[in-house]
This record gives C-alpha cells, structure tokens and sequence, in this order.
C-alpha cells in the first residue's frame, strides 16, 4: 500500500516531550493502517519524499534516541502515534518510535567499455552513493554487472535505468553487438535485472541518458527542442523535445554518428563509410592523423600538434570542423533545435575547436541568426543521472 503524508516544521520537542512507552497504533492521514511493506510518500513543501517501511518496533530507549536526534534541525511527520524524523542535511529517514523507514531511490547505471558504473539517486535526484568497477572484456554481461547487483541490493530501489553503447535494441531490452563490449552480444539486460529486482527497468543508448540528464536537470532546462551533441571518441547525438526523448521506432533518432557527410571510405564496425562519427570524433581524428603522419597518433596528441601550428594537424582539424559544420546544418534542416548541448572530452578540452565548428555551420545553416549551442553541465555523471531519470 501507499500513503501520502505531510511533514511539518514545528518544533521536534513539542511532540516528543514527555512521549514515553508509546502503543504501537500507525496509521497514515486517511486512517490507513501502516505495515511493513508500505511505501510512504511524504510531501515536504511540495517536494515528493518516497519511503519504504522496513519494519515496526518501539525504540528501546527512547529518551536516548531523543536526545540523539534532536541535535540536528529536523523535520517529520506524525500521524496518531508515528514519528518519522527527515534530517534534510543528511538526507536520512531515521526511525524514531514505532517505524523504521528507508529512503526509496532510482537506480541509473552507464556502462561503458572502460568501466560500468552505477549510482543511486533519491527522489529529489540528490545523488546518495555511487559504484564503479572495471569492464573485464574476458567477462561477459552478467558476469561484469554481478558486482553492480551487490551494490544495488543495500538499497531500496524503485528503479533501474540504463544507459549502454550500441547498437542496441531499447524495446526488447538488449544489447545486441557493441564494439566495444566484447561477450556481451544479444544480452538481455533489461530481463536481467527485472528478474532480480522485480522493478520497472528501462534500456536506451549512453548519449540518450546524457541529453536527457542535460534537458531536465543542465543546461537545456527551459528549451522547448533540445539537441545534445558529444564530441568524444565518437562524434553522436540525442534529440530532446519537451523534456522526452525522442526515440524513433527504432531508437535511431539522433544518430548523427552514422550520417553520411562525404565520401571518404573510413569507417568502423556498424558505420557507413563517410560517417560523421568517423570523420570527427576521436577515433576518426587518431586514423586519420595516424595515415597523415606515418605512426599512431592520438586526438590528444593531434590537437597538440594543431595548438603548435603543425601544417599537417591543422589541415586535419580544418577539414573535420568543415565536415562537422555540414552535419550541424543538417541536423538544422530536420530538427531545427531551439538550443544544441555540447558535451564529450574533445569539446570539453578543446573549446576551439567547438567554436570554429559553429561558426563554420553558419555558412550551411538555413537561418544562422537561431543556431545557438552550450557546454553541457554534466560531465562523468550525465550517463547516470539521465540513466535515473529514463523512469518517472
């Protein structure tokens, strides 16, 4: 069952004074007898706080817990004889005399091919604890989401959203055959964890959860028509509307990285040649630098090579920030976004290179005078956070 309660802000003391050997009679505002099970909404000034309730018991000494508890300002709930004291500070429900509650969180993991990580979130998206463990590429899913499973069972969770490379398939819940998961396959991640948490789950692609993150809680809050573009190791992006993503029927809207911008042959497992991901972004940048320069050449190392005023760096970088521009502007034709989110470690060190992208896009976009763009907010933790967010 659910309850909905209300918190107060009175004085703490004022109940509890002189409360001792209290029965054990909880109901909720509407008379609704609480058991262990329930989950308590209480509402604190219009903000949702959600609960779950562990069990029911008397403190042993009450005076004790009082005094223990009364020396962080407070506010709490009581309904007939329940208490339930909120340390707004802490972000911790405390059982006080007859309840012991927990917190109710949203679980959001990013998995990526260096490490899967994971965090849980209350239900104002306070960010409580977080988890990290390495991707053993000679382990398959489950075998690398064992120890997430672990973490996640000390929590009580409402949740689970995730947020993966692709290719991918959000709505049958699988990943199918990212390059950079070696063994994870066909995975059937959603299932996967359903099966041991029994909570709603939910699979969509990692710059998905990362522009969502940016449109409800960054720097895309307020924009109607949101388009977030990550500038990384790949060159992608997600499309935001109203707060929702916009998916397709086949979660391919956004997609930028597989748009055909020209027709050079240089491409990647699950992209076509002339690709906007492998024209630039990182991998791209490093091939392409590596070819020119007779060695292997990272895009750290080109853009060094580039700030140095190499010839060969800067005819690089001049012809990706010209293929990136025209893939800018036709992102404009279809979408037309209010406002583009920049994100991803090439922009995020490289703002230069941002800056002549845009600035080159304004001689294909139809009307320059509307393109705008932003940094993001959000930088390692975008994935979670929008992970978290993929289920009301």
């Amino acid at each position: 069952m659910i309850h909905n309660m209300h918190l107060n802000k009175e004085p703490f003391e004022k109940i509890v004074s002189g409360k001792k050997n209290i029965e054990l009679r909880l109901y909720d505002e509407k008379r609704r007898k609480i058991k262990a099970g329930d989950q308590i909404n209480f509402d604190c000034e219009g903000k949702i706080i959600k609960t779950k309730v562990i069990n029911l018991s008397l403190a042993d000494d009450f005076d004790e817990l009082y005094h223990k508890l009364e020396l962080d300002s407070a506010i709490y709930g009581e309904s007939d004889s329940m208490l339930a004291y909120y340390n707004l500070e802490r972000q911790q429900l405390y059982r006080v005399v007859g309840i012991e509650i927990r917190l109710i969180y949203k679980a959001g993991i990013d998995i990526g091919g260096t490490n899967v990580r994971c965090a849980v979130f209350d239900s104002l998206m306070n960010m409580a604890d977080v988890y990290k463990v390495p991707t053993d590429q000679n382990k398959n899913g489950q075998e690398n989401l064992s120890p997430v499973v672990d973490f996640l069972k000390g929590y009580e969770i409402e949740s689970i959203g995730i947020g993966a490379p692709g290719p991918l398939d959000a709505r049958k819940g699988k990943i199918l055959n990212p390059p950079n998961l070696i063994g994870w396959d066909n995975f059937e991640i959603v299932d996967y964890f359903q099966n041991i948490f029994h909570v709603p789950v939910l699979l969509t692609n990692d710059v998905n959860v990362a522009g969502l993150a940016e449109s409800r809680l960054g720097v895309g809050q307020g924009y109607e028509s949101m388009y977030y573009i990550t500038m990384s190791t790949g060159f992608g992006g997600a499309y935001v509307f109203r707060g929702e993503l916009i998916n397709g029927i086949s979660t391919s809207v956004g997609e930028i990285h597989n748009m055909i911008v020209n027709e050079d042959k240089h491409h990647h497992k699950g992209t076509n040649p002339g690709c906007l991901n492998d024209q630039c972004g990182g991998f791209g940048l490093s091939l392409f630098a590596s070819e020119a320069y007779g060695r292997e050449v990272k895009a750290k190392e080109l853009f060094e090579l580039y700030h140095a005023g190499d010839p060969i760096a800067l005819k690089i970088i001049e012809h990706a920030v010209d293929t990136a521009a025209k893939g800018i502007a036709n992102i404009g034709c279809v979408i037309d976004p209010e406002i583009y989110i920049i994100g991803g470690s090439v922009a995020i060190y490289n703002h230069d290179y941002v800056e002549m992208i845009f600035e080159k896009a304004k001689e294909y976009y139809m009307k320059p005078e509307f393109l705008q763009y932003k940094y993001a907010k959000f930088e390692d933790d975008a994935g979670l956070i929008g992970a978290a967010l993929l289920i009301e």
